[in-house]
């Protein structure tokens, strides 16, 4: 995947073409390279680390091809590995996209919701991202190395909140 060329659309219509420079598959990330002559605008990463059990979140993504698709919920869990566990409702095409706090910062990005094995239980209200303290590092590695995989960093010894409080 990192030799292939990929089309990244904007909402606008536009089209680049772009290239994977780096993965992180156990945090499911990879950053691209666009090549375009015009700059981009970002979401600026969380200034407050990790967010807050029961803190208003949402995802940015574009679900079943719908662009710009804005989805609310909240932080319900923050699991032993850093991933962040909320309500938002996800959908195919979320993931990748931004979860940012109410503030505008991003908190994690999108990676996935929970499948149940048991028949008719529905649990697609459990959704995952990875955090955004991972991703900075993530990005910040890549941008320093040449090679095209990341070792996740390790993640602080605790996350056992209560609603309300921050491991910080």
């Amino acid at each position: 995947l990192q030799t292939q060329a990929l089309s990244v659309i904007m909402q606008s219509g536009t089209r680049y073409t772009s290239q994977v420079i780096a993965t992180d598959r156990p945090n499911d990330l990879a950053l691209l390279q666009i090549q375009a002559q015009t700059s981009f605008q970002s979401i600026p990463l969380s200034a407050s680390g990790y967010p807050q059990l029961g803190q208003a979140v949402c995802a940015i993504g574009s679900p079943y091809g719908q662009a710009g698709v804005v989805t609310e919920g909240k932080v319900v869990n923050i699991l032993p590995n850093g991933d962040l566990q909320s309500n938002v409702l996800l959908k195919p095409g979320n993931s990748g996209g931004p979860l940012i706090n109410l503030a505008g910062e991003m908190v994690g990005v999108n990676k996935g919701v929970a499948k149940s094995a048991r028949r008719g239980e529905n649990r697609e209200r459990i959704s995952y991202a990875t955090n955004a303290l991972v991703t900075q590092a993530f990005i910040q590695q890549s941008r320093q190395s040449n090679s095209p995989s990341f070792n996740s960093l390790p993640m602080p010894p605790s996350f056992n909140q209560q609603p309300g409080s921050s491991p910080y």
